[in-house]
């Protein structure tokens, strides 16, 4: 009887000795977690679109977390943070106090305004009603069919970029040095090369732009180079049906036409030409114009 009862303690002994050593290690690692990880530096990289302080509140929005640790484990379960404009988001733990934000900027070579369209659905179909709605201010909850929580622009609330596009609305659709359309938004950034004539009814990521000659994506590209080269500085361009191209300079509108095998000697010709009908209002026609001769059609505005 005596010998049961010293078992019976020392069983209990033994219970409450694993229970008190298991206690302290949760406490330990609770307490680790809680003020070793606790976060209380954050650099951002690679940002220019965006302020520090947005990039901040978009990622601690999207992962709701001021613990290193729980970041971390979200950078490698959790989905993607999704921001407009940026191709990725990568967190990265560089103390248990600390943490950077990496973020790499798509790159766009110009944009088309057109109408959104909804993905699968077909190119004349830009009314569909599916989706999250733009909004113009960040008051929303991102829930289907009302303003989505969108973020500013360096700063700037009046540029507050969402991620979703309602289908039919009237955006920017950026595209790349492909034509591909890589991001559309209710945005419009600055310094950017606007496009028109484009073929499409209607727009989505993903989509090739299409004009009625197939290599005037090609003959863009080279001529805006060459422009550049030149230091001629063009906000818009647009494509005519055969594939001209023309542009506005000051007060001259210029006609390159389709033919890209004379481009450079066209825009040498074209800054020769300039200075000696300055302040002059008009159209310069280089659509025909073979680099052999001198002859330039300047018709100028009455």
């Amino acid at each position: 009887m005596i010998k049961e009862k010293r078992r019976r303690r020392r069983r209990l002994k033994a219970f409450a000795f694993i229970f008190i050593f298991l206690a302290v290690i949760v406490a330990a690692v609770f307490l680790i977690y809680t003020f070793g990880f606790a976060l209380r530096k954050v650099t951002v990289s690679g940002n220019t679109l965006y302020s520090d302080d947005a990039i901040r509140q978009k990622v601690f929005e999207e992962k709701n977390s001021s613990n290193t640790l729980a970041l971390m484990l979200g950078e490698l379960f959790a989905d993607d943070v999704e921001i407009p404009f940026l191709e990725s988001v990568k967190i990265k733990m560089t103390s248990p106090w600390s943490v950077d934000i990496s973020v790499k900027e798509k790159t766009f070579f110009g944009y088309v305004e057109g109408r959104a369209r909804a993905k699968g659905a077909s190119s004349g179909d830009a009314t569909v009603s599916e989706g999250i709605s733009v909004s113009s201010d960040a008051s929303g909850d991102g829930t289907e069919g009302s303003s989505y929580d969108g973020i500013s622009i360096s700063g700037d609330a009046s540029k507050t970029a969402s991620y979703y596009i309602e289908p039919g609305t009237i955006c920017y659709n950026y595209f790349d040095s492909e034509g591909k359309i890589t991001e559309q938004s209710n945005v419009l950034l600055d310094g950017y090369l606007k496009v028109n004539g484009a073929k499409n009814e209607s727009f989505c990521v993903g989509d090739y732009l299409s004009f009625h000659k197939s290599d005037v994506i090609e003959y863009i590209l080279k001529m805006v180079s060459i422009l550049e080269k030149y230091d001629f500085t063009i906000d818009e361009l647009d494509v005519g049906r055969g594939g001209s191209v023309s542009f506005s300079y000051k007060k001259i509108t210029v006609i390159l036409g389709s033919d890209s095998q004379n481009a450079e000697a066209k825009i040498l010709r074209l800054k020769e030409i300039l200075p000696m009908i300055k302040k002059k209002k008009g159209t310069i026609d280089l659509s025909d114009w073979s680099g052999t001769d001198d002859d330039i059609i300047f018709s100028q505005d009455k």
